[in-house]
């Protein structure tokens, strides 16, 4: 082997080792980036299914009655067992609402839509603390589902003749894609299903 082809063999080898090690690093720019969206669409999607227990929950108070609950495209009010933060502290109110928020990408590059689900934490003296519990990407909004299977913009529904008996709760309130039908959360209300019992009355009582 002579000088020359020793100097040859010894740049193509550092030519190969170069578009390896540029070929390494982007393998790990990718990978990075892939697990960081995973981890931040696996955080955004558990706190939205978070919500499934006070859905699940949903109750009607004897003094809230056909007020029980009420909701348009971007809030909701109602009445659960379970807190959003999925504490069990008796009956106490449940309030949604959904924010549209823009985040700015890159220098002349439009900004990106996305939809902040915004809940109320009772605090001390009956005050409220509204904190972000998810994040949808693009325009999101409420809808609701009756037993007949028909959605609504705003709940209680319009009336319907052939709805009897009239329904306090929906069947379902689902985060759908406000541009169109693609629904990007739902939540089932199996006490939309319940009759709810008349109260009893002590026979001691006046």
């Amino acid at each position: 082997m002579t000088l020359v082809e020793l100097l040859v063999s010894m740049v193509i080898l550092g030519f190969v080792m170069s578009l390896v090690s540029q070929a390494v690093f982007q393998v790990g720019l990718v990978t990075r980036a892939a697990d960081d969206a995973s981890r931040l669409l696996g955080s955004r999607w558990a706190q939205g299914w978070a919500l499934s227990a006070s859905f699940a929950n949903l109750v009607v108070p004897s003094e809230a009655q056909d007020t029980a609950f009420t909701g348009d495209n971007f809030e909701l009010q109602g009445f659960s067992t379970v807190a959003v933060d999925g504490q069990a502290l008796g009956v106490a109110p449940l309030d949604l609402s959904l924010r549209q928020t823009n985040i700015a990408v890159a220098p002349g590059r439009p900004a990106d839509e996305q939809t902040e689900l915004w809940a109320a934490f009772p605090i001390r003296n009956g005050a409220k603390e509204r904190r972000r519990v998810a994040v949808f990407q693009g325009r999101a909004q409420f809808a609701y589902r009756d037993r007949l299977g028909v959605w609504s913009d705003r709940w209680p529904a319009p009336f319907r003749v052939e709805r009897e008996p009239k329904e306090v709760l929906p069947a379902a309130v689902m985060i759908r894609e406000a541009a169109g039908s693609t629904v990007l959360i739902a939540y089932p209300v199996p006490a939309s299903e319940a009759r709810q019992q008349p109260q009893l009355r002590s026979p001691f009582g006046s």
